[in-house]
């Protein structure tokens, strides 16, 4: 997740799904659904210095796979704990509590991510982020985000490695103009012989969003682990850097194929 001018980007949570499902396609060939729940806790200061913002979030998604091509959608429930002022936007509930904090909870944008196998260890990716108010809120600008790109996965024994690159074309909301930023992403995985465990790493970085802010950049870490044939469990956690990154973020996923 990322956080310029009042704009949660939910866009990292595309990373933590892909993270945690993708290990989930070799569990069972024969399964083409998947339904998972993911929470995340994120903690930042962001572009406010010393008003730390957290953020407590239900991811709720689902993922269809067959053969070469797959795609999967994503729902964010988000309840933010905050000392900031005048934040609160059409779709958000705020409630103020003691020490001058503030609760707010809302509806994120909804986030659709689609990938094709183009040549052996190549994709092509494409995403599109939903407004949940044409509005805009807190949790949602009103605005549609697209993303194209191309993803690399290539096995070495136990090993994987993995890669993605793409370039995405932000809607402004209003009073804030951003540029279309490239984004881009390596990581590696190490798989259990029997493949029932996955423990991966991963590093990503955005070009310049907004002029004179410093773009998103984290590293993560992530443990899959099959419980069986059908249910698996994900935890995660990340270190951003740079004044448009959450400081830390953990999470834990739950995935079921059906």
């Amino acid at each position: 997740m990322f956080f310029i001018k009042n704009k949660k980007h939910n866009l990292g949570t595309i990373v933590v799904l892909l993270l945690v499902l993708a290990p989930l396609t070799s569990v069972s060939a024969k399964k083409n659904w998947s339904v998972s729940s993911v929470f995340s806790y994120s903690t930042g200061t962001y572009i406010y210095d010393d008003s730390r913002v957290d953020n407590y979030t239900l991811y709720l998604g689902g993922r269809y796979s067959k053969e070469d091509f797959s795609i999967s959608m994503t729902l964010p429930f988000v309840i933010q704990r905050d000392q900031l002022e005048g934040q609160t936007g059409t779709n958000g509930s705020p409630m103020t509590m003691g020490n001058d904090y503030t609760f707010t909870s809302g509806v994120s944008d909804v986030y659709v991510y689609t990938e094709y196998k183009v040549y052996p260890s190549l994709y092509v990716t494409g995403q599109i982020k939903l407004p949940t108010s044409l509005n805009g809120s807190l949790f949602s600008t009103g605005k549609f985000d697209y993303g194209l790109g191309l993803a690399f996965r290539k096995m070495f024994g136990t090993y994987r490695v993995f890669a993605d690159a793409g370039y995405l074309l932000l809607g402004d909301p209003d009073q804030i103009s951003y540029n279309n930023p490239f984004v881009y992403g390596i990581g590696l995985a190490k798989h259990a012989p029997n493949g029932r465990s996955t423990v991966s790493f991963y590093y990503q970085e955005y070009s310049t969003i907004i002029n004179g802010i410093n773009p998103p950049r984290q590293v993560s870490a992530a443990y899959f682990r099959a419980l069986n044939n059908t249910i698996g469990i994900s935890f995660y956690g990340s270190k951003g850097f740079g004044e448009s990154s959450a400081e830390y973020t953990l999470a834990i996923g739950f995935n079921v194929l059906i």
